[in-house]
């Protein structure tokens, strides 16, 4: 999984799952290793032909 922002590229990998509208993400690796073993829920949503995702992607420092 590649996630691109203004900044910065991240690559990352690790597991998911998604329960009706319910996405978690556990990274295994992350290029900003602090974000490591890390555990993500978010709400995801299809309208038409756009997958929504929202939800903080944030880690306790």
């Amino acid at each position: 999984m590649v996630q691109i922002s203004e900044c910065c590229i991240w690559r990352r990998y690790g597991t998911y799952t998604l329960v009706g509208d319910k996405y978690s993400e556990h990274l295994e690796y992350c290029s900003y290793r602090g974000w490591e073993n890390q555990d993500f829920s978010f709400k995801m949503e299809i309208r038409n032909d756009t997958i929504i995702q929202s939800g903080e992607e944030k880690i306790d420092s």
